[in-house]
């Protein structure tokens, strides 16, 4: 489960929710801490292009 979520496979995490896999078991706090870390450090993840272009846009707003 792990893996298909960090590759954004939406196919595989309905498969395995479809076979009785139960989130509340796997989505501790440490594991949830750990998916959204190991999404920032993927450098193409959705995440980390959102978070370069909030930081490019923030760098290089007008000033008004």
């Amino acid at each position: 489960m792990y893996q298909a979520l960090m590759s954004d496979r939406h196919d595989f995490v309905k498969l395995f929710l479809e076979q009785g896999f139960s989130l509340e078991d796997f989505l501790t706090i440490y594991m949830l801490e750990k998916l959204y870390t190991d999404q920032l450090k993927n450098l193409n993840s959705k995440v980390a292009i959102f978070n370069k272009m909030w930081e490019y846009n923030r760098s290089h707003r007008l000033p008004w």
